[in-house]
């Protein structure tokens, strides 16, 4: 029975390795939730965001795989953002439970670009749930193969990523689970890249290119393409080198978005599972409109530095006119500009160029006349 007990664990050790391949595949990207692969995500937002869901894999088969996740994420200054998560995954006889915080720090390099470091820490549980082994009532429960701490056991991990933004490029590589508090270097590599496409202005489309690193598989490709109208409303398609396909919608009303995704397995397992489900719900608070992606005072700014420009300047109006110069650029100086997101820094630069040259030509007339 003790070799029986050896032989059953021998595959269970195959099946875990397995499990956590899979498990990190659903914590990547299927659903936009890219907080959970990479930390420096937490910091992405200028917003309150929380998020939950649940996948099931592979239905159809006995105890098979289910994972939830729940947590939240947030900017508390300009440059800083915190977040944290809980995901549970079951598989077979295996239980994994993983708890970790994160924290973010945004370096800016001009309106159009940035770059995000984030690092996460936390606990991993492992454990063994011993009825659920095929088999069970066979087995022998004092054979200490089926006790180890190596089954049972709450380890510390870290995590660390990197994110770089330009325009509507974002770039993103992670090794979300580096460190282990036995010692052991968790290989896992992850690494995203999409561009936004702005078509007219109700339509987006959004390629996407992913690529992860685990050495129990090797490497492993997955793309996507994103359609969405109005920010409210989208589809995604995607596909991975493991010949598996996906297929994703969701739609966004006010604060709350919910998004599907649906799985086709590949060959090897489409005869004995119908494929994977998983549903997502997001929350955002206190969310900051479209409309205001820049410091209204810059409209007022070139509005009025517009009507300056159409002016004629003569002996009467020189002094008040080079008053409000002055006045302007004193303004400027003192003006706060919106960097809260991309979107807002590259608006708001171009305000700031608008104005510029427009003082420069009011300066310019001033001098000649």
């Amino acid at each position: 029975m003790k070799k029986t007990s050896l032989l059953i664990f021998g595959l269970l050790c195959g099946m875990q390795l397995q499990a956590q391949v899979q498990s990190f595949d659903f914590y990547s990207f299927r659903l936009n939730n890219l907080f959970n692969i990479n930390p420096a995500y937490a910091n992405n937002t200028d917003h309150l965001q929380l998020f939950t869901g649940g996948l099931v894999q592979n239905k159809g088969l006995a105890n098979g795989t289910k994972t939830f996740t729940v947590g939240g994420f947030s900017k508390f200054s300009k440059s800083q953002g915190l977040g944290a998560s809980l995901i549970t995954d079951s598989r077979g006889a295996f239980q994994t439970t993983q708890a970790t915080v994160a924290y973010a720090y945004t370096a800016k390099f001009d309106a159009y670009s940035r770059i995000t470091f984030g690092v996460n820490a936390g606990i991993l549980n492992n454990s063994l749930n011993q009825s659920r082994i095929e088999g069970f009532d066979q087995l022998d429960l004092t054979d200490p193969t089926l006790n180890q701490n190596y089954y049972n056991r709450n380890q510390l991990i870290s995590g660390a990523g990197l994110l770089f933004q330009w325009k509507a490029l974002d770039v993103s590589f992670s090794l979300p689970s580096m460190i282990l508090s036995d010692g052991d270097i968790n290989a896992y590599m992850h690494a995203y890249t999409q561009y936004k496409f702005k078509l007219g202005s109700q339509w987006q489309l959004t390629p996407a290119f992913a690529f992860q690193r685990l050495n129990t598989i090797g490497e492993h490709y997955a793309g996507f393409v994103e359609g969405r109208f109005m920010n409210k409303v989208w589809a995604k398609v995607g596909f991975q080198s493991n010949y598996v396909y996906h297929a994703m919608v969701g739609f966004d009303v006010e604060n709350i978005g919910l998004a599907y995704s649906y799985r086709v397995n590949d060959s090897q397992f489409a005869t004995i599972s119908s494929g994977s489900h998983e549903l997502m719900l997001t929350v955002h608070f206190n969310k900051i409109k479209k409309e205001a992606v820049y410091n209204p005072t810059l409209i007022e700014v070139d509005h009025r530095l517009t009507r300056l420009l159409t002016k004629k300047i003569d002996d009467d109006n020189r002094a008040e006119i080079l008053g409000e110069v002055k006045e302007i650029r004193e303004l400027m100086n003192n003006t706060e500009i919106n960097n809260s997101t991309p979107e807002a820094s590259e608006e708001s630069f171009l305000y700031l160029k608008k104005i510029e040259f427009k003082l420069n030509e009011l300066e310019k007339k001033l001098a000649a006349n």
